[in-house]
């Protein structure tokens, strides 16, 4: 970001570099700048709640500011007033000549930072006191917690008021960039998933017949511009993989998952060679059917020829357990088809389970936890899910 032509910072993948300008004067070489990393602090909305950095003077951490959000965006207003601090020349010197001796940075207390990006990681615009969030396509007021401007597809989606942000559902779910999504509508009694709007935007949108938002910001990839998919009878299979898609396909499962309280079952796979050795980066992923009608439903991914079983995947979606522990037959499945790992989509976390090689026990490779949105009291008065489990 630049202030006219001077810089005044760029981003990193867990941050964002502070550029502080030692000497005055524009046009000058990068010696005459000091670089210094500012690392942040994520929650699972994509909201930066911390901003951390290494203090130049004294070499330990330092938080630069803290921020916590009411679900809508607003910020809570007593956590940040003593400790917003930023990078800024050293007059004086005092930082022992980190930096250029005087005339270096020092950390310094500071009523703003030019780093402006908050909730869901997107830029706060201050100017006349609006307090706005920009989301590329509309503007966002917190306050109040609606669009500031109408979306240019607002037809394309009657049952909801154009102004709603995030269908009125912020704990789980985001608006990456204020456009409408294509929106697919589960039946529950056949298990068909019906593409009913088309709309012009980079994530899908998966709804009940009453109106419940079961599933946001899902990736093109997954159902791929299909118009009309059935998982729980027929599976569905996700071709070229990546980052992206693969993060998205969990959170879609597993809301899936619990909105039918039924354990779903993926495998992510590559291709072998002749040797039955992994090649290239390709990856697809089957997701096994969840209705007792068909052969091919299971609560583990098979092996398939001429692929390699990289990751075994299932949810544990009950409101009584809904753990990530691995049961008796997570277990025999772990061993029986080999993957290289197995993870546990859990209501309160996620766990990721490996055979060790030398001694053929299971073990825990990783493990998350977090404050889950996923119990029956959030669900009927939060989530708007208006089943009854």
């Amino acid at each position: 970001q630049y202030a006219g032509e001077v810089l005044q910072f760029f981003p990193h993948p867990e941050g964002y570099v502070k550029v502080t300008a030692i000497s005055a004067g524009r046009g000058l070489p990068t010696s005459d700048f000091s670089f210094n990393y500012v690392f942040n602090y994520t929650d699972h909305l994509g909201n930066v709640r911390l901003s951390y950095t290494k203090d130049p003077q004294t070499g330990t951490l330092e938080i630069l500011d803290e921020n916590h959000y009411y679900p809508f965006g607003l910020k809570h207003g007593v956590y940040t007033a003593a400790t917003l601090k930023d990078f800024r020349i050293d007059e004086m010197g005092t930082n022992g000549g980190i930096g250029g001796g005087v005339g270096g940075v020092a950390l310094i207390n500071v009523t703003k930072t030019e780093y402006q990006y908050k909730y869901n990681g997107k830029e706060l615009q201050d100017e006349l006191g609006l307090d706005w969030y920009d989301y590329g396509a509309k503007n966002y007021d917190a306050t109040i917690g609606r669009w500031m401007n109408m979306d240019p597809l607002a037809e394309e989606d009657r049952r909801w008021t154009p102004y709603r942000y995030a269908y009125n559902n912020p704990l789980i779910f985001i608006d990456p960039d204020g456009m409408l999504e294509h929106i697919y509508e589960l039946n529950e009694e056949t298990g068909d998933i019906n593409l009913i709007e088309r709309n012009n935007d980079d994530h899908d949108t998966l709804v009940a017949k009453n109106g419940d938002v079961i599933a946001d910001n899902i990736h093109k990839g997954i159902f791929n511009e299909a118009e009309s998919v059935n998982i729980q009878e027929d599976g569905l299979t996700v071709n070229n993989l990546t980052g992206e898609s693969v993060k998205s396909l969990s959170s879609f499962v597993l809301r899936l998952s619990i909105y039918t309280q039924t354990e779903i079952a993926y495998g992510i796979y590559g291709f072998a060679d002749q040797n039955g050795k992994l090649v290239g980066d390709t990856r697809f992923a089957d997701v096994m059917p969840y209705s007792g009608n068909t052969d091919r439903t299971s609560t583990a991914a098979p092996t398939m020829d001429g692929t390699i079983l990289t990751a075994q995947v299932h949810t544990h979606p009950s409101f009584e357990g809904g753990s990530t522990n691995m049961s008796g037959g997570d277990r025999l499945n772990l061993q029986v088809n080999k993957p290289m790992q197995s993870t546990i989509l859990g209501r309160f976390g996620t766990a990721t389970y490996k055979v060790d090689s030398k001694t053929g026990n299971i073990e825990k490779a990783s493990g998350k936890t977090f404050k889950s949105p996923y119990t029956k009291e959030n669900i009927k008065n939060n989530l708007g899910w208006k089943k009854q489990f």
